[in-house]
């Protein structure tokens, strides 16, 4: 008769471990979790201000990239976006803003979105409200 053998406890976790990495290894190659491909997604919209410089009343706009259905544009006093908020969001390619305070600087950017995806960021702009 044999002698049977004892594999411990710790040992057949490390087993089951190494074996389900390998298979989620295996998938994870054979099959994409999720599409990298943006090539649908729209291009980056192209942020317009008429001036630098202006009364605390002024327009912002942008261009429409081909397949983009809505934007969001986003506002702040500093250029990195730290604080930044939502000036706009919707499908108009225009905001017509009013109100800012005098001696100080707001900047800008926009994003376009579709049901592909969502382009990269504009080009920041920024304005200086006299």
């Amino acid at each position: 008769m044999e002698t049977p053998i004892l594999i411990s406890a710790s040992a057949t976790r490390l087993f089951l471990c190494i074996s389900i990495l390998l298979l989620l290894s295996t998938c994870r190659r054979e099959i994409p979790l999720e599409s990298t491909d943006d090539t649908n997604s729209p291009a980056s919209p192209t942020l317009i201000l008429d001036d630098t410089s202006a009364t605390g009343a002024y327009t912002v706009h942008w261009t429409a990239p081909a397949g983009a259905t809505s934007y969001v544009l986003q506002e702040d006093q500093s250029d990195d976006f730290r604080n930044a908020v939502v000036a706009y969001s919707g499908s108009n390619t225009f905001l017509e803003v009013s109100g800012k305070s005098s001696g100080k600087t707001y900047y800008y950017r926009v994003i376009a979105t579709s049901e592909a995806g969502e382009s990269a960021w504009s080009k920041t702009k920024s304005i200086a409200v006299i």
